[in-house]
């Protein structure tokens, strides 16, 4: 009974002393609780917070959750065993009748709250874990990452932005290293000796002076004087490694023939692929055989402008050489004797000069030489004839003087002949009627002293045969005339040396479309076996005004020009 009077006497100071212990008590709580979040968080929190990628779970979300027993593996505090976890602000409930009870909190100390709170985080995150893993909706943000796997991973990605990087400059490095393209595509951004520093010396460049040596060449020490022969050196060097020697001697002779003849200045018709990553062998005019030069033909080209170089002389396998229709200049290099293999040489219709018959007669194994409507001088040395493979040599329209070789004949092997329009004098060499496989023998505008004779029955292979406007003696057509049964085109015309009548013989040339005998001598009556080939055909006749037209041919002439005469129906 005392006890309880105590009790009823005390019980609103008790009251009073219990609510002062508990803001007390809320107070210290809540000073711990803003400690607490001003330290870091132990281990697991950190790595879940800090980690790049983590999946981000954050503290008031681990509050709510409440784990499953299933999802606890690990021992709880042992004021905590079997209850379910509780949240980390206090929620006040209503005080009870008997509050002389002390609150669990009170009780505890401030480590077992400290304790219990990281439990009940680290229990969420393996909550977390386990629902992650049996839900098959749950979408993954990421994966916790401790400091080291993040600096590895960072490491990793470096690695391949680097290798990367690499890569791409490898393939830049190539395509510059080939050039930039041109229009077709083709690799053309070499260096060029422009692109150098002033007093660049040759041993500055790799390859260039080992380039030099292989080639037999005496270069200067310095190569920004821009020569052709230091522009190949350069480009052919900086190709030095992935080339065979065969391709450097190739590419050296041709880059200086490109560039001292104006190359770049070249429609692109001419200059596709040239001083180009491209083999040598697919630029254009370009002709190889087993990696060697055999052909090079370049026509029709205006801005083909300059000199034929020396080096040409170079290229031992070359079977063709054809630069017709150009604007060369200069002379016949020496060194084209050098090419043993030279078959074909065709310079017609440039500017040429100088006297190329003495060198180029050397070449004793050409079948083909075309030098006509150039500026050439000199005479028709006698060597020529023992070039014994020739089937053609057209050597018109140039400045030649002199007589033709006597023994002309002895080229048997020769299907056309032209000397016309030089300054030539001299007689028809009586050997010339020995080609019996001549087929085209023309001989016009010279100072040679012309006849006909007889003989000239004896080249039955003949499709074309002019001997007009020359210093003709006189004479007569022969009859032997009519055994040429293979002419299309003969012209005796502008001799008025030439004589007589046409003769009847003539009518045998069937095949005759072309039949010229303007401004001669020649009289008499029109054989009537031309009105019928020439009307089959349809081409005119050009003849003197003394011959007489029969009456079958229907013969038509201009009144302002009586000497040509159109033969039809």
């Amino acid at each position: 009974m005392p006890f309880r009077i105590e009790r009823r006497t005390t019980g609103k100071a008790s009251l009073a002393a219990i609510d002062a212990s508990q803001r007390r008590e809320s107070t210290q709580q809540q000073r711990q609780e803003d400690e607490q979040q001003e330290q870091p968080p132990s281990a697991g929190v950190a790595d879940l917070i800090e980690s790049p990628g983590a999946f981000a779970i954050s503290r008031r979300a681990n509050r709510e959750r409440r784990p499953s027993n299933d999802d606890l593996q690990w021992p709880l505090p042992e004021d905590s065993e079997g209850e379910p976890d509780q949240p980390d602000h206090e929620v006040e409930a209503p005080m009870e009748a008997d509050v002389s009870t002390p609150s669990r909190r009170s009780r505890s100390s401030g480590h077992d709250e400290e304790s219990e709170r990281v439990s009940t985080l680290d229990i969420s995150e393996r909550s977390d874990e386990a629902q992650m893993g049996s839900n098959p909706g749950y979408v993954v943000l990421g994966t916790s990452k401790s400091p080291r796997q993040k600096w590895l991973l960072i490491a990793f990605v470096a690695a391949l932005v680097l290798f990367g990087g690499i890569v791409i400059g490898l393939a830049v490095a190539l395509t510059t290293r080939g050039g930039s393209s041109d229009e077709s595509g083709n690799s053309t951004g070499y260096l060029s000796c422009a692109d150098l520093e002033p007093l660049t010396m040759s041993e500055d460049i790799e390859n260039f002076d080992a380039l030099a040596d292989e080639l037999d060449l005496d270069t200067s020490p310095s190569i920004t004087s821009c020569t052709p022969i230091n522009e190949a050196l350069l480009f052919v060097a900086q190709d030095y490694p992935r080339i065979t020697e065969s391709s450097r001697l190739n590419r050296f002779v041709l880059s200086i023939l490109f560039v001292s003849n104006h190359g770049p200045n070249w429609e692109e018709s001419h200059s596709s692929g040239w001083m180009t990553s491209i083999s040598e062998c697919d630029w254009t005019g370009v002709s190889c055989r087993d990696g060697e030069v055999t052909g090079i033909r370049i026509n029709n080209n205006a801005e083909f402008t300059g000199q034929l170089p020396s080096e040409l002389g170079m290229l031992k396998s070359l079977e063709v050489l054809e630069m017709r229709e150009n604007d060369l200049s200069g002379t016949i290099p020496a060194t084209f004797n050098r090419m043993s293999n030279l078959v074909q040489l065709n310079l017609e219709n440039n500017r040429l000069t100088g006297t190329p018959l003495p060198v180029l007669a050397g070449l004793t194994w050409l079948e083909m030489l075309r030098i006509s409507f150039n500026q050439f001088t000199g005479t028709i040395p006698n060597e020529v004839v023992f070039m014994t493979s020739l089937t053609i040599l057209n050597t018109a329209s140039n400045d030649f003087t002199g007589e033709l070789p006597e023994d002309l004949g002895e080229i048997t092997t020769l299907k056309h002949l032209e000397f016309g329009n030089n300054l030539m004098n001299g007689t028809i060499p009586e050997s010339l009627y020995q080609l019996s496989n001549l087929e085209h023998f023309l001989l016009t505008n010279t100072d040679i002293v012309a006849t006909l004779a007889t003989e000239l029955g004896s080249l039955a292979m003949l499709t074309a045969l002019s001997i007009s406007y020359n210093e003709f003696l006189g004479g007569e057509i022969p009859s032997e005339i009519g055994l040429l049964t293979n002419l299309r085109k003969l012209n005796f015309g502008g001799q008025p040396g030439l004589k007589g009548p046409i003769p009847k013989s003539l009518e045998n040339l069937t095949k005759l479309t072309i039949l010229e005998l303007e401004d001669t001598g020649l009289n008499g009556v029109l054989p009537e076996g031309l009105c019928e080939v020439f009307r089959s055909v349809k081409i005119g006749i050009q003849s003197p005004c003394d011959v007489t037209c029969p009456d079958n041919c229907n013969c038509n002439s201009e009144k302002s020009q009586c000497d040509n005469l159109e033969i039809g129906q």
